[in-house]
């Protein structure tokens, strides 16, 4: 079970009090808002970079992140007047997540390679060698990819790929991640802030 954040830092508070003219209080409930933003937005800019640089469906990754105790989570760790965290715990996911051929075992006995496609337009091999489908033994009714350990028959090990946490966390999807969250969150508490001024003044804009 792998365990990383992506935090959020809302920087230059100060600075953009005095530019927009707004008091610590309107501020401080701009911040609220921003946050309360952001816990919507942030799992949709996560998907969208995770989806750029790997193949793998958006409702896989939207279900992960928004289902408690499934193969990824998130949850919100802190909450600070300039900070949030995002947390994402989640095991290795099977290649039947990303576009895996074959995805069933050929008719009479027909030979075949197992392979999975987990970069975009980099499809690759599963294994040298006692690689087969089958169904999980567990009574599951979608074919896995499974790997011999040895000569013998058994034992018999699931092959896994990488984690929702271990995509984020790839050094240029996370990087890439972080740029867009914090420009977005900086916009994000501009536009709030603004709005609260207007909004205390009587003013509908």
């Amino acid at each position: 079970m792998s365990n990383n954040n992506i935090s959020i830092n809302i920087e230059n508070g100060e600075e953009i009090i005095e530019a927009l003219g707004v008091t610590k209080a309107q501020m401080k409930k701009a911040v609220k808002r921003t946050v309360s933003d952001l816990k919507q937005r942030v799992p949709g800019w996560i998907s969208e970079k995770v989806m750029e640089e790997y193949n793998i469906k958006k409702k896989d990754i939207k279900e992960a992140l928004k289902i408690k105790n499934r193969a990824t989570t998130v949850e919100i760790s802190g909450v600070k007047v300039d900070s949030l965290d995002f947390v994402f715990k989640g095991r290795p996911l099977t290649p039947i997540h990303f576009t895996m051929k074959p995805n069933k075992p050929y008719k009479h006995n027909r030979k075949y390679t197992v392979s999975a496609e987990i970069k975009k337009g980099n499809r690759v091999t599963l294994g040298t060698k006692g690689v087969f489908i089958q169904k999980p033994g567990n009574g599951g009714e979608r074919y896995l990819p499974f790997q011999r350990q040895g000569d013998a028959r058994y034992p018999i090990d699931v092959i896994r790929t990488v984690s929702i946490p271990q995509m984020i966390t790839n050094d240029k999807v996370k990087e890439e991640i972080q740029q867009k969250v914090d420009r977005e969150a900086l916009e994000r508490l501009r536009h709030n802030a603004d709005r609260i001024f207007w909004e205390d003044l009587g003013v509908v804009r």
